[in-house]
């Protein structure tokens, strides 16, 4: 014999006799779940070895040491060859054995020096850099400058380097050239600092994988308008007479059009972000590179400031320069204006030592 009994009994009757869960189950299947998601996560966006972040990335740590491996030998003869100058060469050595020690990724490291005029440095990924003679000539005369302009009593001119009483103070060739020795080193190893935070945190691979990425999403694009423009074929292909052709090539016609707008603005979507990206990164770098590298090996990181003011030197870059003119120039450059590079790295200098005015 049943007994019916109204819907509050039920709710009543449910309520007193449920189930009571074991809070330990409860917890060990909580605690099982985050662990299977952490792992998950873990093999999806896992964790930069140097910022902590996490990202997505497909493309393996082998896939980086190939493609650096290849690049390598071509980039360096690009670059005139390697070369043999004594003294840039024990240079970039010292820094060399300074700053290595500190990368987080296991790499084949290698820094040459290459015999080029052009004033540049560039990181491969896989942990491959390349310095030229370019770069330490331009800072040798630089730095030159601002002794001179600090002898004048213009030694606060842009970029602080050293006091009129001390540039007066010196003496001999020798002296100088110690002085100068000692901030080119320094200036020499807040550039590949640099160039090692971009290999470290891997922005060549993030690169490669932002441009498949991209391209993929492109191909997909065009495929989709593919089958939207096939669709309206077929059916206009059914039509007899001279309609249906008359619509099948005004469909061409169409596609066609959509096809060449379509692929002028993914284009420039694709440079957009590229840009905006690198921009990122090369901040990023400033700001590793002096903190995880530079500076736990011991430089003067206000010599970082120097180079980015040697930079603005060099482009014309200016913060006196027009608004409107100064962003346009910002938005279509790979790399963000010296200036603001210039004083984030004093930023820097003033939070891990306190020193933001004259080195000597």
């Amino acid at each position: 014999m049943s007994i019916s009994l109204r819907p509050k009994d039920l709710y009543v009757h449910a309520r007193n006799n449920a189930i009571n869960l074991d809070d330990r189950n409860v917890c060990y299947t909580a605690k099982k779940a985050t662990t299977c998601c952490g792992k998950t996560l873990s093999v999806i966006a896992p964790r930069n070895e140097v910022t902590g972040s996490r990202s997505c990335r497909f493309l393996p740590k082998c896939f980086e040491k190939v493609i650096g491996s290849l690049m390598y030998p071509s980039l360096i003869n690009q670059f005139g060859g390697i070369s043999f100058d004594r003294d840039k060469s024990a240079i970039i050595n010292r820094v060399k054995a300074k700053l290595l020690p500190k990368v987080r990724r296991k790499f084949n490291w290698d820094i040459v020096l290459t015999e080029s005029s052009v004033v540049n440095a560039c990181a491969l990924p896989g942990g491959k850099i390349i310095i030229t003679t370019g770069i330490l000539d331009a800072m040798a005369k630089y730095l030159l400058l601002k002794y001179e302009e600090a002898y004048e009593g213009d030694g606060d001119k842009g970029c602080a380097y050293m006091t009129q009483n001390f540039a007066r103070s010196i003496h001999s060739q020798a002296e100088l050239k110690r002085f100068l020795t000692r901030d080119l080193e320094n200036m020499v190893a807040a550039v590949l600092g640099h160039e090692i935070a971009h290999a470290d945190i891997g922005h060549g691979r993030d690169a490669l994988q932002y441009t498949i990425l991209l391209q993929i999403l492109l191909l997909i694009g065009y495929f989709m308008i593919f089958l939207i423009f096939a669709g309206q074929k077929q059916k206009a292909a059914r039509e007899r007479g001279p309609n249906g052709a008359e619509r099948i090539n005004k469909l061409n016609g169409m596609q066609k059009i959509i096809n060449w707008v379509y692929g002028i603005f993914t284009q420039i979507a694709i440079k957009l972000v590229m840009l905006f990206n690198s921009r990122k990164n090369e901040y990023e770098a400033d700001k590793v590179g002096m903190r995880a590298y530079t500076h736990e090996a011991g430089y003067d990181l206000r010599c970082a400031a120097l180079v980015y003011d040697m930079f603005e030197r060099k482009s014309g870059d200016s913060h006196a320069m027009d608004g409107c003119l100064r962003k346009m120039k910002e938005c279509c450059a790979t790399h963000p204006i010296s200036h603001k590079r210039r004083a984030r790295a004093l930023e820097i200098s003033k939070e891990l030592t306190g020193h933001t005015g004259h080195i000597h």
